[in-house]
């Protein structure tokens, strides 16, 4: 009995004590805890002191990160191709394009004429034909302009569209940041050059609904001015008859445009005429083609002037059948004068709402003062009614020809500022 009791004791004791050691132990590492503890709130608040102080002495904070863009619901849709009411969900059209239903193609005759597409990726590609066509007045290829993203940098983006006899397939944009894009595709140069037809365009995301067209709309009837012949050449430099020299996207009425928010079609074609004269039985008369889809002879069909209703016609011609007949045809003047005022009608019964801009003066010609005929566009627009809305501007002459892209630029300022006179847009 006393060995179990003294082993009793000796377990008892031997607990006590492992117990009082372990408690010892307990209370030294919750006062090192409490220390920590003390220290990071020390710490915090010290943080948060010289961030206060930093503030109010002018500092600023690290702005936050923005949110990743949200991926839009893919809609499984990579190919636009161009059959008849195909795709057109997917794809904004500017300009008078035909649909060949038969080769499902688009065919983007007119200058400044193209597309429109937004897409979640990071490239687009096109599938297209570009046929050298008959020269006239210009040499070369066709030339669009690519802009990214709403860029409106149209010399940036001047791209120059190889010849191809077949389906070539070409890389509009590529190694964008994968995320929404939308991309602005317009032929530059007239069709006379080279054709441009669409077969298919492809990215490697999926498409997303275009964003909605500008409600006003302008329309532009024109020759190598409203064309923008010569507009991409550098100071000093001579113009030539090559088509990389030609920017249509940079011409005063896109220009005008663009700055109204506005949709807007050009029909012109370098060398045309308003007038038919014995002197120019050859010439591109705008009046005889304009009901076409596009002045040049690849363009067969009628237009449907139904299809686009413009707010403001600009018209921009005279200068050929000034430069070309004004000495040689007996009783000039008077001719032009009735011709134009016949155009001008005519197109009051397709746009009866339409204001009409006679635009004349930008041409710079040494043998024949153009400008000396701006008091008869000026006659033209008084011999409508005030109510019919048909005025007169004439701009500066350039310095030399066809005006470049900067005297556009201020032409656009000034037409602008007109044509907001005339309607009362903002």
């Amino acid at each position: 009995m006393r060995r179990h009791s003294v082993w009793r004791c000796a377990r008892t004791f031997g607990v006590c004590a492992c117990g009082g050691a372990r408690l010892y132990v307990a209370k030294k590492t919750r006062r090192a805890q409490g220390m920590k503890r003390w220290k990071s709130i020390s710490m915090l608040l010290i943080c948060v002191l010289f961030l206060a102080l930093g503030t109010a002495c002018g500092g600023t904070s690290a702005e936050p990160l923005p949110p990743p863009e949200d991926k839009p619901q893919p809609t499984g849709v990579s190919t636009l191709t161009f059959a008849e009411n195909e795709c057109s969900d997917y794809i904004n059209w500017y300009g008078r394009n035909e649909r060949n239903a038969t080769f499902r193609a688009m065919i983007c005759y007119n200058s400044a004429a193209g597309f429109e597409v937004t897409f979640w990726g990071t490239q687009l590609t096109m599938s297209y034909i570009s046929e050298i066509n008959v020269k006239n007045f210009l040499d070369g290829s066709c030339y669009l302009c690519v802009q990214i993203d709403g860029s409106e940098d149209y010399e940036a983006g001047f791209t120059e569209l190889p010849f191809a006899s077949n389906q070539k397939e070409i890389t509009l944009v590529s190694g964008l940041a994968e995320g929404k894009h939308t991309i602005e595709v317009r032929r530059a140069t007239e069709d006379m050059c080279a054709s441009w037809e669409i077969y298919s365009l492809k990215t490697d995301g999926f498409f997303l609904a275009p964003s909605e067209k500008p409600v006003r709309k302008i329309e532009i009837y024109g020759d190598s001015i409203s064309a923008g012949r010569g507009n991409m050449r550098a100071v000093g430099e001579k113009e030539n008859d090559n088509s990389n020299q030609e920017n249509a996207l940079m011409t005063y009425g896109a220009v005008a445009a663009r700055s109204l928010n506005a949709q807007y079609n050009i029909f012109a074609v370098s060398g045309s005429c308003v007038g038919s004269y014995t002197t120019n039985a050859g010439a591109n008369i705008i009046p005889r083609l304009y009901t076409k889809y596009a002045p040049t002879a690849n363009a067969r069909n009628k237009w449907d002037f139904a299809a686009y209703v413009p707010d403001v016609v600009i018209i921009d011609l005279g200068t050929n059948d000034i430069i070309g007949n004004s000495d040689k045809q007996e009783g000039f003047a008077e001719k032009l004068k009735s011709e134009y005022t016949a155009f001008v009608q005519d197109l009051k019964t397709k746009y009866p709402d339409a204001a009409i801009v006679l635009c004349s003066g930008t041409f710079h010609y040494s043998r024949i003062d153009i400008q000396a005929y701006d008091a008869l566009f000026e006659e033209i627009a008084k011999s409508f009614e005030q109510e019919e809305r048909v005025c007169h501007l004439a701009l500066e002459k350039s310095n030399n020809a066809h005006p470049t892209a900067s005297e556009n630029k201020n032409y656009g300022a000034a037409l602008t500022e007109f044509i907001r006179s005339v309607t009362g847009w903002e």
